[in-house]
């Protein structure tokens, strides 16, 4: 009888021990899952914001094609466009022409990234969606967007996995109804005259 009953105890204990194991490594394998889509949806909105990073300030700051380089009375300096003639916020996203809607390989100025929406996959990992919203700013308060043309613009990308959340679970309560975990980077571009 005493054998028995420390046979069972033992069981019990390699029971819980097995249990706790699995659950360790249940959470663990979760964790992995969501920081591999964190790092992709990082990855993937700095390339957007890297990518703008590299256009024009606005349409109005690019040279017309062929066209000198314009200089001031000196010969040296670039003459810069003023505010007055820079495109308006209620018109800041795509300028028509060659650009392409959502479409950042035919971008030629920074401001085309407002109204972004981009779905990109990435195999074995997650589909993301990506979104791009650019506003001119004052350089005193960068998180606040102002009705004005500025030489200063921002844009934020938000970048969210579609797919991979379903991985997540608190409680057994699938995390979509929990709210989904979003990338925010922001970007200033600055207009030097």
């Amino acid at each position: 009888m005493g054998q028995t009953m420390l046979t069972i105890g033992a069981l019990v204990l390699l029971g819980l021990t097995v249990f706790s194991v699995n659950s360790n490594n249940l959470q663990h394998g979760v964790i992995l899952n969501q920081t591999e889509i964190g790092v992709y949806a990082v990855s993937l909105a700095t390339s957007y914001i890297q990518t703008a990073s590299e256009l024009n300030f606005d349409q109005k700051t690019i040279p017309p094609a062929g066209a000198p380089i314009p200089v001031d009375a000196s010969g040296t300096k670039l003459v810069a466009p003023t505010t007055t003639n820079l495109t308006a916020y209620t018109l800041l996203g795509c300028d028509g022409g060659t650009e392409v809607v959502n479409d950042e390989r035919t971008f030629n100025d920074f401001d085309d990234f407002n109204g972004f929406a981009k779905l990109d996959t990435i195999r074995g990992v997650d589909r993301f969606m990506t979104l791009g919203k650019v506003y001119y700013i004052d350089p005193t308060s960068p998180d606040i967007a102002i009705p004005g043309p500025t030489f200063f613009k921002r844009l934020d990308i938000r970048t969210y996995g579609t797919v991979g959340r379903g991985v997540f679970e608190v409680s057994g309560v699938n995390a979509a109804s929990q709210g989904i975990d979003t990338i925010k980077l922001s970007y200033i571009f600055s207009y030097f005259r």
